[in-house]
């Protein structure tokens, strides 16, 4: 049921974005499957829903307090104005920079493409949560952004590409009246990071500035988008940027913050990583695609890619040296070396 679920494309017109169904085994409830299209929320909006359901009477199914946040339509009404129009031309024009800014393929050509094109790798990483933790405390920075670092420095060194370009996903319900819309708001965001001849440190707070303008000019039109692409490609075919990196840990349970654990903490959970591979599909959204999510007492790199821009071996070397320039940042007191 999850896979015809999945697989089957919405029908927009005549479908309600939601599909739900439950499966039984001699009787008794066993699962629930539930299937939301992307098109009409997101995963905060569908946190949204959750806490909205406080205020549903059970009995007739009315909602007991007021519905402060903008519905879809009025998201849209305030979109087509001046200032809305405004703000998303502003976005725009960032993506316009950024794009006619980055040099040329951000991948080389693999020498072990394989089929299904696009595999999946996880890589479980007690030190490397350890890792963030402390170079947190010391930098100042959230970790979101030392994986944005993690993945620029390791890129780098893996393919000699710099600046290293990233997609970011912009929850934009920071924006008034937006925190509890059930609806989609989640925009991809842009940025290059350049890492070349500085410490990881320097490569967090760089990050940090980065991850910042792209989380900024994340409220746009896709339509404008796609004729700003048009246009960029029209002058130079070899633009490549799609490259998502997104630390999904608000939603898998990050523990919270416990301090900067010791480098002796560090060191000792460094042999406990663990890999395995996943999916191996034929289309994927993205040539690279990173998610970090929490797992228990470690957190889980998975990185999904084009076989064909990145062998099954590059791909887990990529994993590899995310966790290894962390945990080698994390174990100097004063780092003062470039990555």
């Amino acid at each position: 049921m999850r896979a015809r679920y999945a697989e089957e494309p919405f029908d927009y017109e005549h479908e309600w974005p939601v599909r739900m169904g439950v499966v039984r085994r001699d009787g008794a409830l066993t699962h629930v499957v539930l299937m939301y299209c992307h098109l009409a929320v997101d995963g905060f909006g569908i946190d949204a829903i959750v806490r909205d359901m406080a205020n549903l009477d059970p009995a007739t199914g009315e909602a007991t307090a007021p519905v402060e946040a903008l519905t879809p339509f009025e998201m849209a009404a305030k979109q087509g104005t001046p200032a809305g129009r405004r703000a998303g031309e502003k976005a725009l024009r960032h993506w316009e920079q950024v794009l006619r800014a980055i040099p040329a393929r951000r991948l080389g050509e693999s020498t072990d493409p394989r089929t299904p094109r696009y595999w999946e790798l996880t890589l479980r990483s007690p030190a490397l949560h350890l890792a963030m933790q402390a170079i947190a405390q010391r930098t100042g920075v959230g970790p979101g952004y030392i994986v944005l670092a993690a993945y620029a420095v390791a890129l780098f060194r893996q393919t000699g590409r710099n600046p290293s370009v990233a997609q970011l996903v912009v929850n934009n319900r920071f924006r008034p009246g937006c925190g509890d819309s059930v609806s989609q708001l989640a925009q991809l965001g842009v940025c290059a990071l350049d890492v070349a001849g500085v410490t990881f440190d320097d490569a967090v707070r760089r990050a940090f500035t980065a991850a910042t303008n792209a989380y900024m000019h994340g409220y746009y039109d896709p339509a404008g988008l796609d004729n700003v692409v048009a246009r960029v490609r029209a002058e130079r075919a070899d633009l490549e940027y799609d490259i998502i990196v997104n630390d999904r840990r608000a939603f898998t349970g990050a523990a919270p913050d416990a301090g900067a654990p010791d480098p002796d903490r560090i060191a000792a959970a460094a042999p406990l990583t663990t890999t395995w591979w996943n999916r191996r599909v034929d289309t994927l959204d993205a040539m690279l695609n990173i998610s970090v999510d929490a797992a228990p007492d470690a957190v889980d790199v998975t990185i999904c890619a084009d076989t064909h821009r990145l062998s099954p071996a590059d791909i887990e070397a990529l994993a590899r040296e995310m966790e290894a320039v962390t945990v080698a940042a994390a174990l100097e007191d004063s780092p003062a070396h470039p990555v």
